[in-house]
């Protein structure tokens, strides 16, 4: 009789363990060659606020360098995963394969399958993308999309055998979707569902409202009763406040859509405070608009995010405004001269 594998339970279901998850994201995180103090501290905070996340992101560190080995040893088959299917009916399949050489090896393997878990969180399933403010990256997803995300900007990708699902919880995306019609690719914003196939898309979130330009193909925006659907082509845009779905219009160009994943952040006879709340995704030091009439000012032009300085000088110059700088914030107010 063949002898029955033993495995520590807290890998097993480590697809479904929320603080794994959350472990191997902060492991993923800790990597980055500028993090900064407030991340740090932050990561401090998590890992001491619950006994059982020291041991989680300890046993993240273990896997990762026991994987690193196993690779370094030229045996790149163990990581062989292409997300196609449920990593747990992947770990059954190698078991039945491999059963007579694992024997023995329970710990390499499980590191090696824990490892799988952390990849989820670096890339294509079950992934956490966060930006920080003046931060851009840009991610290939395991079905061969590619997200460029921009500054201070919060995606979540969960992807299933049936449907391709992010959620945009904060900032700024350009979505160029993979072909794939048994699996829609659907963007969750706010209280609204934005809908393609295969095909590129921007959408912005900036106040209360989501902004969604479409540079190729078509998409479907419905609201969160599925009750209004409102389709897009190439060339057109519209506005989601709080569920309700605005009327398409043309886009001024899709040079001006994406112009931000160049740095360069357009408006459109857009009110100041939300210009204001897209260039803070971007600024070194927060810009506070004074009261809301200086708000609701109307501007068009174009800011480099690299030279935010010289926009606000533009906005004292053309509007009679005074820019005030604290500590920590710089303060946009009418000029009382």
């Amino acid at each position: 009789m063949e002898r029955e594998e033993h495995f520590p339970r807290w890998w097993t279901n480590v697809e479904c363990d929320s603080i794994h998850e959350t472990a191997a994201e902060w492991f993923a995180r800790m990597q980055e060659p500028a993090l900064s103090l407030e991340e740090t501290a932050a990561w401090q905070t998590w890992l001491h606020s619950d006994p059982r996340h020291i041991q989680a992101y300890q046993r993240i560190e273990e896997v990762w360098t026991a994987a690193r080995r196993i690779e370094d040893r030229g045996d790149h088959s163990r990581l062989s995963y292409d997300f196609n299917i449920p990593i747990g009916e992947w770990l059954e399949r190698r078991v039945a394969r491999r059963r007579a050489l694992w024997w023995g090896m329970t710990s390499a393997v499980a590191a090696v399958v824990l490892s799988v878990a952390v990849w989820l969180v670096f890339a294509p399933r079950g992934l956490r993308i966060e930006t920080r403010v003046g931060q851009h990256r840009t991610v290939s997803l395991a079905d061969g999309s590619q997200v460029e995300v921009g500054g201070a900007t919060v995606i979540r990708v969960r992807f299933n055998d049936a449907l391709r699902r992010v959620e945009l919880t904060r900032g700024e995306a350009l979505f160029t979707v993979a072909k794939d019609p048994t699996r829609p690719f659907q963007v969750g914003v706010d209280q609204a569902t934005v809908t393609a196939v295969g095909t590129a898309f921007n959408i912005r979130r900036v106040s209360q409202k989501v902004e969604v330009a479409v540079i190729e193909g078509n998409v479907k925006i419905t609201d969160a009763n599925a009750a209004v659907s409102v389709p897009l082509a190439a060339g057109e845009q519209t506005v989601v406040v709080k569920s309700r779905i605005g009327t398409a219009t043309r886009t001024a160009s899709p040079a001006t859509v994406t112009a931000w994943t160049s740095g360069r952040l357009s408006f459109d006879q857009e009110s100041l405070q939300d210009a204001v709340d897209v260039v803070n995704r971007y600024a070194a030091k927060p810009i506070v608009v004074e009261d809301a009439s200086v708000g609701q000012l109307q501007i068009t032009g174009a800011v480099r995010s690299d030279n935010i300085g010289a926009w606000i000088r533009s906005l004292e110059n053309a509007f009679g405004l005074m820019a005030v700088e604290t500590a920590d914030h710089i303060e946009l107010r009418r000029n009382a001269q």
